[in-house]
């Protein structure tokens, strides 16, 4: 049984909600604000990726993903973004981005992404959670 914790010892993530808000990027102009979290954390702070003149860091899997940013309740600004990407076996291969960077690490005895696609998976029904991007006053 999952525990939801006590006064003494909340449950953990319980805080969350008292300082931060998750918001779905359903707009152009909120999907243009976790492009800009992302450039700030992924190539600005960490120089995961090349900076970009745009100020925006995208892929090609941002068309079949979910995106949400996490706004500070008390500040109102944006501190950080996540995503869940669908796979979409038809349209790219890989499908999910864990498939390309982790390609040589998979342990496929857990998880074979080739056998996803036989006729007995539907691969378009995985998706993947993305490790939220905070930007470094909030870490």
């Amino acid at each position: 049984m999952l525990s939801t914790g006590t006064s003494e010892n909340p449950a953990p993530g319980s805080n969350f909600e008292r300082y931060f808000e998750m918001v779905p990027a359903l707009s152009a102009k909120l999907k243009d604000e976790v492009f800009r979290v992302r450039h700030q954390v992924y190539c600005e702070d960490l120089g995961f990726e090349p900076s970009r003149p745009d100020r925006r860091e995208t892929d090609p899997y941002d068309a079949q993903s979910l995106h949400l940013l996490i706004r500070s309740v008390h500040a109102g600004d944006y501190v950080g973004c996540t995503r869940i990407v669908r796979a979409r076996s038809h349209d790219m291969q890989p499908a999910l981005p864990f498939e390309r960077v982790c390609v040589d690490a998979i342990d496929r005895s857990i998880v074979d992404p080739a056998i996803l696609d036989d006729e007995n998976h539907e691969h378009s029904s995985e998706s993947e959670a993305a490790v939220p991007a905070t930007v470094p006053d909030h870490r």
